[in-house]
């Protein structure tokens, strides 16, 4: 097997990186995605060329919520409200170009279908740096 390497993509690869894009079985390629600000491409590549393109994104996630235990239903949809404001203002900030959102309870999702989240039919895959090394505790020493 030939060796293989990673780069960022150059502009002269973009019309590969359309090609494969538009051309790969299965592909969720979203031609919006490599417009967001904070985006970047990478390509893997061997010595015949690109093998591989991979836009790269930084979706800002609302990951969990922990509401005050009695607050009451009103209370919390207009903290939810607040919430998905403030951090969708905080995508234009940073230049995400999408919020996502992590729920299993019902009446939460009913909730973000009402404030315009997408329910999205993928499934959704997760790497903890912390798993990689586990008896590591992956803390950036004080230099």
């Amino acid at each position: 097997m030939k060796n293989m390497f990673v780069r960022p993509a150059r502009p002269d690869d973009a019309d590969k990186f359309l090609k494969y894009s538009l051309e790969t079985p299965g592909n969720l390629f979203d031609p919006g995605v490599p417009q967001y600000q904070n985006t970047f491409i990478r390509c893997v590549f061997d010595s015949n060329g690109p093998v591989l393109f991979a836009p790269i994104q930084r979706p800002l996630v609302i990951d969990a919520l922990a509401f005050r235990p009695e607050s009451g239903s009103m209370e919390r949809a207009v903290a939810m409200k607040e919430m998905v404001q403030d951090v969708i203002s905080q995508a234009y900030i940073q230049g995400s170009g999408e919020v996502m959102f992590v729920c299993k309870d019902s009446s939460t999702a009913e909730f973000a279908k009402r404030q315009l989240f997408e329910e999205l039919p993928y499934r959704l895959f997760r790497i903890r740096l912390k798993d990689l090394e586990p008896k590591h505790d992956n803390k950036i020493p004080n230099i």
